[in-house]
Order: structure tokens, then sequence, then C-alpha cells
């Protein structure tokens, strides 16, 4: 029985030393840090929910650095800017828009920390889910919001991606599927070191 005990104990030990090598080896594939630029689409202005308030926006661009802690773990950083205009309406016809007059732009720039769990990861494909939260400066002229007609203030910035993904090996392109500040589809391209 004591035989039967230490072969059994000794095919684990070889086993779970099998798979620590494997890992090792796996891991060593993957790179660890990445570089990369974004550009969001301009669908991301919560205004468009108030019917009198119409607005456009540029797409937004971002330059992020991740940095792999753990295989699934990514901590890293973004600096993001982004323009968007709004009118107001004058009158509606028919439930459509006739006449409209200009009401202002802003600037937002954002320096935020990122968050990434990647859940597949190989030496070329990676997909992954995060977040970013953190402050913005905004800057613009709005004339019907301040007495000066500019503005200058800090603000919130935030997005959650839902789903990304990127292709090839040291360079890359991909995108990203999530809401907030850099919009609800991010495309990326990138380099990994």
């Amino acid at each position: 029985m004591k035989k039967v005990i230490l072969l059994l104990f000794a095919t684990v030990c070889i086993g779970a030393n099998a798979q620590t090598e494997s890992t090792k080896v796996a891991d060593n594939s993957l790179s660890k840090n990445e570089l990369q630029l974004e550009m969001g689409d301009a669908m991301q202005s919560l205004r468009l929910i108030d019917k009198d308030m119409v607005g456009d926006g540029s797409p937004s661009f971002s330059l992020s650095y991740h940095n792999r802690v753990l295989k699934w773990l990514w901590l890293g950083a973004s600096v993001s800017y982004r323009q968007e205009s709004f009118t107001t309406s004058k009158s509606w016809t028919d439930g459509r828009l006739t006449e409209y007059e200009n009401f202002g732009i802003e600037h937002s720039f954002a320096f935020v920390p990122s968050i990434r769990f990647s859940y597949y990861n190989k030496p070329n494909l990676t997909m992954y889910s995060g977040g970013q939260i953190g402050m913005c400066w905004i800057k613009g002229a709005m004339p019907e919001w301040s007495f000066e007609g500019k503005v200058n203030y800090i603000g919130m910035f935030g997005q959650l991606t839902l789903f990304g993904i990127t292709y090839g090996k040291k360079f890359y392109l991909g995108g990203e599927i999530g809401m907030g500040n850099k919009g609800l589809f991010n495309f990326t391209a990138g380099y990994r070191f």
C-alpha cells in the first residue's frame, strides 16, 4: 500500500512540474508590453437623447501603453483627445428639425489609468475586456452656458470595453466594442515588445 501511495505522489509531482514548465514556455511566448493607437467613433454623445440638442463629434484619438502584469492582467495608462460641437434646435416641424443655430464646441484632454483582463492569450491573437476611469480637462466655447462664452473645467472620463480583440504578433490591428468617452467602436493598431 505504501508503494502505491508513493507512486501516486511521485506521478502527481512529476505531472505538476511538467504543467508548470509548459505554462512558463507559453508565458514567455507572449509579449509583456504594448503601445497602442486608437480611434473611436463620434457616437458617444449622451446629449443626443435630448431632442432639442444635436451633438456632432470628431473621432476620439488615444495613445495607450499597457504592461502585462500576469498572463491575464494588463495595467497601463492612456492619453486621449476628443472634440464635440453642439447645436440647439429653433423649430421642429412634423418631428423633423427644420432650423437650428450653432451652439458651441468643446475639446477634452484626458490622461487616465487603465486595466485590461485578457481571457484568450495567444502570440497572434488576444481577446480582452477592460476599463478606464479618471479626470479630463474640458475647454471650449459655449455661448449659452456661461457669461463669457467660454468653458474651462475638469470633468469625468470613463470607458468600459466590453469586448476587444487584437491580431498580429509584433505589429497588430484590432477593435473594441464598449461605451464611454472614446465611443462605441474603437479601431486599434499597435506594437508589442
